[in-house]
Parts: structure tokens; sequence; C-alpha cells
């Protein structure tokens, strides 16, 4: 089974354009059926704190999801997309959530970011999460973070102990701090002995430029795709089997779990 990443300019505050460019990428040269179609972090409308632009009212009826369920019909494979959506518990702040799309259309479940990214007021704007959920994909387990939840190892680890075997991480993660994306994502994957692929968009907005770098990396740290800097479509298959047989052969992934239960 193969992760098709869409890294790209976002418009800023535009849903209509992106979708049209998300599209367009995707039509370039489609998913097989059954993969895996992830696009990046707020992808309708950029990292903007502007709720009025970005606050969508909810899996039912929004816009962002109505566009992934119709991509994962036409290609018949699950979609993940970053979305701003009401928070079950809050009547105040929306969560910046990462949402699954099954390819039938179905909603799967979404993931709430718990770090939001307080160096430009993101925490006062959205609401953080409070647990990491691992989903089903076609028998392997996957956990779902957003951006900034990249820099802290105890969320991957919560995953871990539910038996993630894989980390999506979508992103707008600037270029000033292009070298921790990089090795934060090896770092992950090793330590967690995971596959671990991180989309992020390229181009700029009005307050940062971004590198683009969508990255996918094997348990054993091994990068298998970068997408550099331009627009493109970045994948790689997954082989399952070689995160069983490393997490059996290496005793680093039980000795993590029995160290989480002292």
């Amino acid at each position: 089974m193969n992760v098709v990443a869409v890294q790209y300019d976002i418009v800023w505050e535009n849903p209509d354009r992106n979708y049209e460019l998300v599209s367009e990428l995707v039509e370039s040269a489609p998913p097989e059926p059954g993969d895996l179609l992830i696009l990046p972090e707020m992808f309708s409308t950029g990292f903007s704190m502007n709720t009025q632009a970005t606050l969508e009212p909810g899996r039912e009826t929004d816009q962002s999801a109505e566009f992934m369920r119709s991509l994962a019909r036409k290609f018949d494979c699950d979609i993940i997309g970053g979305v701003v959506w009401p928070d079950e518990n809050s009547q105040d702040q929306p969560g910046n959530q990462a949402v699954w799309i099954q390819r039938d259309g179905g909603y799967l479940g979404a993931y709430q970011k718990i770090c939001p990214f307080s160096m430009v007021g993101e925490d006062q704007v959205h609401k953080a999460g409070h647990e990491v959920p691992v989903f089903n994909w076609n028998g392997i387990q996957v956990a779902m973070l957003v951006c900034y939840d990249l820099r802290f190892p105890e969320l991957f680890r919560e995953a871990l102990a539910k038996g993630a075997e894989m980390f999506v991480v979508i992103a707008n993660w600037p270029e000033r701090r292009e070298s921790h994306w990089t090795r934060l994502i090896e770092c992950r994957a090793i330590e967690n002995l995971a596959y671990v692929v991180g989309v992020n968009r390229t181009g700029a907005d009005p307050n940062f430029t971004y590198p683009g770098r969508t990255r996918m990396v094997d348990p054993l740290g091994d990068v298998l795709a970068d997408g550099g800097a331009e627009v493109s479509l970045v994948r790689t298959r997954i082989e399952i089997e070689k995160v069983r047989d490393w997490r059996k052969n290496f005793p680093a992934y039980q000795d993590s779990l029995n160290l989480s239960s002292r």
C-alpha cells in the first residue's frame, strides 16, 4: 500500500482555489485504489488565526470535508487533511484538526492538535486536544498529529502504547526551522520503530515562507522520499512487516513499553 502526499503552495484564506490546486495535482498522477492520500495542515486556508475565514461547521456539512469525500470516492482511496472544526467540549474555541475520510466517503475519525503553536498565539485561538487516537488503515495502526506536535515525543509514546505503527504529521512548518523538521521526523521514526510521514506545504503566506520537504521515513530512520521545495506529489510504499520484524528483533520497542509502565 502507498501513501501519497500533496505538497503545494496553499493560497491564503481561499478554499475554492486550494480545492482546485489539490484536484489538479492529484489528477496529474492519481493514487492507486486503496492508497492513503494526505493533505497538509489547514489545507484549504493556510495557517491563519482568523477563524472567521478558517472555521467550518463540522463533519456533516463543511465544504472541506465534502471536498475530501469527493476525492476519496473518485480515486477509491482514504484521505487525511487538516481543517478547523468546532471543539466538542468548547463553545469558545475551535480545534486545529487532522480529519480522516475513508475511501467510500465515510468519516473514520479526527485528531485535534494537542500543542497549539503558542509562539504565534495559536493557543489563544485554537482549543488544545487531549488524546492521540490510533486508527486502522488496511490492518496498519496509524496515528495522526499536527505540525508543532512533532516536537513533543510524549505524544508519540502515547500512540505507541496504543499500538501505532505509522505516524502521519501534517504541517505548515516554516523554512527558518527546516532542519528541525527533517531531523525530528527521523528521530520519531527511530525512537518509535515506526514509519513517520511528515507532510508540509511549500511557498509563502503573509507570515512565513515554507520549505516543502515532505518526508517519509522508515522504522530504521532511512529516508524513503523527500519532496524538496517544489510543488509535487510525494509517495512511498508502506511495507508494514518492516515495522513488525524490527520490533520483534530489536528490544527497544518492548523496553519502551516496559518503561512506560513503571
